[in-house]
């Protein structure tokens, strides 16, 4: 019965009608690295320098195979963050991750250890 219902509304529909559905909810965009612990995790007192580059150039400052940012403190009030430049974030599917990558090597900055521990 329902069946038969539903068939002769389908079929009573114009061949032109549109079902209006509502719009997605906006993707919310989601942390793919680690963030830092609040206390690590604030604006950095200093001078922060920015450095993008392709990956190529980003092994050798940051001394690692394969990264997409480091952070070096240079004194007590210097710190130099390297990221990989816009192409390869986005080849490297990355693009998204900008503020966040960002936010941990400010971690960095700030003192929180390269070992990541979380308290």
């Amino acid at each position: 019965m329902k069946a038969a219902v539903f068939a002769a509304l389908l079929l009573s529909m114009p061949v032109n009608a549109q079902v209006l559905w509502p719009d997605p909810p906006p993707l919310q965009i989601r942390p793919r690295v680690l963030l830092p612990p609040a206390e690590f995790d604030h604006e950095y007192i200093g001078t922060t320098t920015i450095i993008r580059m392709p990956m190529v150039n980003l092994q050798s400052a940051c001394r690692a195979a394969v990264v997409s940012a480091c952070a070096k403190v240079v004194d007590d009030k210097t710190c130099n963050v390297f990221i990989l430049d816009d192409d390869d974030l986005t080849w490297f599917g990355w693009a998204d991750q900008y503020d966040f990558i960002l936010r941990h090597e400010i971690g960095h900055c700030n003192g929180w250890p390269q070992s990541h521990p979380k308290d």
